[in-house]
C-alpha cells in the first residue's frame, strides 16, 4: 500500500464554493468528460475546505487510479477537473533476510550455505519469476577484488527448510590456503542483501591424527575433525605395498559401493595431493562414434547405429552422448541448466576436482586399455577407445581443457583402434612414464581388459607415482569381465572393483538429491563432485556394472594389502578407537587416514 500526494490549483475565487470533493476511481479515466459519470463510480476520499490545494490519500491498495476534484455547495457539484496522469500503485517488493554460514570447503572449492526468509511470511520459492541474484567471491572483506560472480534467476543448489530455502553455492578452481569473502545481492521481484562472510580454501585447520601406544604393542587412533565428520582409517599389512586408501561418496539400490575417491597424499602433510575418483558404472559414458573414424571399420555389431547416436541415445534406460548434446554445448548451452545428461556436468566436475593444482597444463590424457591380441581375455572390439572418446573430449573441451588419447594403433584384422601397445611399449621406466604423465592434469582411463590385466609394472608404478605427484585419475569400468587391468591401478589403494550387478537407472538412489541427502558420506549437503547439478538429475546407474569394494582377502591373484574400518566422528568432532570394526587392534604399521570433508594424514609404520 502507498500514500498518494494529490495537488490541484483553485480558481482564482473561490467566492460560491463551500468545499472540494476529492473523488478515486480506479482504472484510466483521464479522458472522461461527463464528470457525473465519473463521480458515479468512484469513491469521495476527502472534502476539505476552499483554501486547500492538495491532499494525501493514505494507504492505497495497490492498483490503478484516476483523481478528481469537484466544487461543491449547498445546490451540488461545480466546476471540477480530472488529473491528466494515473496513479499506479505498484506491490511493495517484499524483502528477504538472509543468514549466511560457511558450507563444505576444501583446498580448491567452497560453499557459502545462505537461508533465505520473506520477511512477510510467505514461503520462499526460489524459482520466482522475475528475480536475481548475485552471488560474489572476492578476496577483501570490501568486495573490491571480485575474483568470480555468479547471477542466478532461480536457485536449484539446495534445500527447502520450513518456509525458507537454504541456498549452497559453490566457487570453484580458487587458489589453496586463501582467505575469500562471499555476499549475496538479490534484485527485482525479491530483494535483499546477506552480510560479507569469510572462509578459507583450508578444510584441515583443525584436523589433527595421531597414534598412542597402549603399552601392549596395540595403539589408539586419534582423530579431531568436525561433528558428524566420516572417517576412513586403513592400516598397512604388506610392507611396503599400501599407496593410498579410498573413502566411500555413493552407494547404490543394494548398498553396493560404486562411486568412491582415493588419495595418497594430502596437502596438509605438505604433499602435493593428487586425488582419484573411482566409478564402476561405465555404461552412461558411452557416446556417439568420432566422425574421423569409419562406421565400416568399427564396431561392426549392434551395439552401434549411427554416428551421432549412442546406442540409439539410450542404454538400459540411461540417456547417453550423442551430437545433439555436444552441439547444444557448443552453440552456448549451459551444461548445468539440466538439459544435458547428469553424468556430462557430473565429469566436468569430477575434472576440476581431480585435476592437478600446482603447474596445471589444462590437459587430460585418455586410455582405454582394450587389447584385442590378450591371450584368455574377452574380445570386445565395440568397447574400444572410440566407445567413450566423444564423450570426454566434449565434457574437456566445454570446461577448457584438451584431451588428447594415448598413441593407438589400428588392428589389421578387426581394424579396431587400440592404445594396447602403447601401454605395453611406450616407455620401459616408471620414470620415463611419470615424466610424460606429468604434462597431463589429469587421466580418464577406461577399464576394459579382463579377467586377466596385462599392464607392464613400470607404467603401474608411474601412475601410482604420478598420483603422488598431485596427478589426478579418474577410473571407470563394467562388470566384473572388464577389471584385469584396472585393478592393477587400484590395488595398492587397498581396493578392488568386481561383481555384476544389475541396477535401476531410475531409482531414486542416483538422483543428486537423494545423493546429496547422505550425511555419512557427505557433509554440509554440499559436495565439489555434484556443485551445480540439477537435483532432479541422475548419475545413472544400470544392468551389468560393476561394484568397489576393500580387498579383505577375497581375490587369490591380488592378496590382501590393508585393512579398512570407517568411523563417525562424534558431536565435538572427536574419534576415539583401539581396533578396526572387525576388532582387529591397530598395530604401529603404516595408517592412512581421511575424513569426508576432505582432509587426511598419513601416520608412518613405528
Amino acid at each position: 500500500m502507498k500514500n498518494l500526494k494529490i495537488k490541484w490549483d483553485n480558481p482564482a475565487s473561490t467566492s460560491g464554493i463551500d468545499e472540494l470533493h476529492v473523488y478515486r476511481k480506479s482504472g484510466d479515466h483521464t479522458a472522461d468528460i461527463d464528470y457525473d459519470l465519473f463521480r458515479s463510480g468512484a469513491t469521495l476520499v476527502a472534502s476539505v475546505s476552499n483554501d486547500i490545494e492538495e491532499y494525501v490519500d493514505a494507504q492505497v491498495s495497490v492498483g490503478s487510479y484516476t483523481y478528481g476534484v469537484f466544487s461543491h455547495n449547498s445546490s451540488g457539484y461545480g466546476p471540477g477537473d480530472l488529473a491528466n496522469t494515473v496513479f499506479d500503485v505498484s506491490p511493495d517488493t517484499p524483502v528477504v533476510s538472509i543468514s549466511s554460514s560457511v558450507g563444505f570447503r576444501d583446498y580448491t572449492s567452497l560453499v557459502f550455505d545462505h537461508t533465505l526468509t520473506r520477511q512477510d511470511g510467505i514461503d520462499m520459492d526460489e524459482t520466482l519469476a522475475g528475480v536475481q541474484y548475485e552471488f560474489k567471491i572476492a578476496t577483501d572483506n570490501q568486495m573490491a577484488n571480485v575474483v568470480d560472480t555468479t547471477t542466478k534467476t532461480s536457485l536449484v543448489n539446495g534445500a527447502d527448510s520450513g518456509l525458507s530455502f537454504i541456498s549452497r553455492e559453490p566457487f570453484s578452481n580458487l587458489t589453496p590456503e586463501t582467505a575469500y569473502f562471499s555476499q549475496l545481492t538479490i534484485t527485482g521481484s525479491l530483494q535483499g542483501q546477506s552480510s560479507i562472510i569469510e572462509s578459507i580454501t583450508n578444510p584441515c585447520s583443525t584436523f589433527s591424527a595421531t597414534r598412542t601406544s597402549d603399552m601392549d604393542a596395540t595403539y589408539t587412533i586419534d582423530v579431531a575433525t568436525t561433528p558428524g565428520a566420516f572417517v576412513t582409517v586403513t592400516e598397512e599389512l604388506v610392507t611396503p605395498g599400501l599407496r593410498g586408501h579410498m573413502r566411500p561418496v555413493l552407494n547404490d539400490q543394494f548398498n553396493e559401493l560404486f562411486i568412491g575417491i582415493a588419495e595418497g597424499s594430502f596437502r596438509g602433510d605438505g604433499a602435493t595431493g593428487g586425488k582419484l575418483v573411482l566409478d564402476a558404472a561405465w555404461p552412461k559414458f558411452m557416446s556417439y562414434i568420432p566422425t574421423e573414424i569409419s562406421y565400416n571399420d568399427y564396431g561392426r555389431d549392434l551395439w552401434w547405429f549411427t554416428t551421432n547416436l549412442a546406442n540409439n541415445h539410450a542404454y538400459g534406460g540411461t540417456p547417453l552422448w550423442t551430437t545433439t548434446e555436444r552441439d547444444f554445448l557448443l552453440n552456448g548451452g549451459d551444461i548445468y541448466d539440466g538439459t544435458v545428461p547428469g553424468q556430462a556436468p557430473y565429469i566436468l566436475n569430477v575434472y576440476n576436482f581431480v585435476k592437478r593444482i600446482d603447474n596445471p597444463t589444462n590437459k587430460i590424457l585418455y586410455i582405454d586399455d582394450y587389447n584385442v591380441g590378450t591371450v584368455n581375455n574377452n574380445s570386445y572390439e565395440y568397447y574400444g577407445p572410440h566407445k567413450f572418446v566423444s564423450f570426454f573430449k566434449d565434457v574437456a573441451e566445454y570446461g577448457g581443457f584438451t584431451l588428447e588419447q594415448l598413441d593407438d594403433t589400428i588392428d589389421a584384422t578387426n581394424h579396431i583402434q587400440s592404445h594396447a601397445d602403447a601401454l605395453l611399449n611406450k616407455f620401459s621406466t616408471a620414470a620415463d612414464w611419470l615424466t610424460y604423465l606429468n604434462g597431463y592434469d589429469l587421466v580418464v582411463y577406461i577399464g576394459v581388459e579382463g579377467p586377466n590385466g596385462y599392464l607392464p609394472q613400470v607404467f603401474v608404478d608411474g601412475m601410482l607415482d604420478y598420483y603422488d605427484a598431485g596427478g589426478g585419475l579418474f577410473a571407470t569400468t563394467d562388470h566384473d569381465f572388464a577389471h584385469g587391468c584396472i585393478n592393477q591401478l587400484v590395488y595398492n589403494y587397498g581396493v578392488q572393483f568386481t561383481g555384476n550387478t544389475d541396477r535401476v537407472p531410475t531409482d531414486d538412489t542416483y538422483k543428486v538429491s537423494e545423493i546429496l541427502s547422505n550425511s555419512d558420506y557427505i557433509q554440509y549437503g554440499s559436495h565439489p563432485l555434484f556443485n551445480n547439478l540439477d537435483p532432479d538429475s541422475s548419475i545413472y546407474a544400470g544392468g551389468s556394472e560393476g561394484s568397489i569394494v576393500y580387498n579383505t582377502g577375497q581375490f587369490p591373484a591380488m592378496p590382501q594389502q590393508a585393512r579398512t574400518s570407517e568411523f563417525i566422528a562424534d558431536a565435538t568432532g572427536s574419534v576415539s578407537v583401539g581396533a578396526h570394526i572387525s576388532g582387529e587392534e591397530f598395530e604401529n604399521r603404516k595408517i592412512i587416514i581421511s575424513t569426508s570433508n576432505g582432509c587426511g594424514t598419513t601416520l608412518d609404520a613405528i
